[in-house]
């Protein structure tokens, strides 16, 4: 499963691929949130298994 976010500002683009299936759906969490962990996602996802880390850019 992958998990990326794209910084246009930087041009940088940040992947982290997870063992586990990752159920993390934008359009559902609020706007002001959409980007942070809350405690409640540490409680649900404080465990995953990272796999592997790439990051992207375009220097």
């Amino acid at each position: 499963m992958k998990k990326s976010i794209y910084d246009t500002t930087f041009g940088v683009g940040l992947y982290v691929y997870v063992k586990e299936p990752l159920d993390w759906n934008f359009d559902k969490r609020p706007k002001d949130t959409a980007y942070k962990w809350t405690k409640e996602d540490v409680e649900k996802y404080g465990n995953l298994t990272v796999e592997r880390i790439k990051v992207i850019g375009n220097e």
